[in-house]
């Protein structure tokens, strides 16, 4: 074997490692961080009085964001395409809208929410590409 197969066995051996060692666990560090700060934000919502901590809003959203933060590193497509499926084809999952009858009337809370909502799920789909070699590539 010469020099050049040997750099190039190294090479490679770095460049699988980067990818699927390294990376995914900065990845993972990036998504947790974002959803501690969004759990926060909510918190903070909660504490100036904003929204009950007993407020099945408030509950079932820090439930959500506690259950992402502690499964995040098990996040992908797959998994999230085995759960998603037969959820949407059991009807279970569709609730949020009736949680939200809560905080109908008050539209800043609402729209704040909602925009934590969709950060959160921002996170969860980039969390799932971020960490798949073959959705980075597409």
């Amino acid at each position: 074997m010469n020099e050049n197969n040997i750099l190039n066995l190294l090479g490679f051996a770095l460049a699988f490692m980067l990818f699927y060692v390294a990376w995914p666990r900065v990845v993972v560090d990036y998504i947790r961080q974002r959803l501690f700060e969004i759990r926060d934000e909510l918190f903070d919502l909660a504490a100036d009085g904003r929204i009950g901590f007993d407020d099945p809003v408030y509950t079932r959203f820090r439930d959500t964001v506690n259950t992402l933060i502690r499964f995040c590193h098990e996040i992908s497509w797959p998994r999230i395409a085995c759960l998603a499926l037969p959820m949407k084809l059991s009807g279970l999952g569709g609730d949020y809208e009736m949680i939200h009858e809560s905080v109908r009337g008050n539209k800043p809370l609402r729209d704040k929410i909602k925009r934590l909502e969709a950060e959160m799920l921002a996170l969860v789909l980039c969390a799932m590409c971020l960490r798949s070699p073959l959705l980075l590539l597409l």
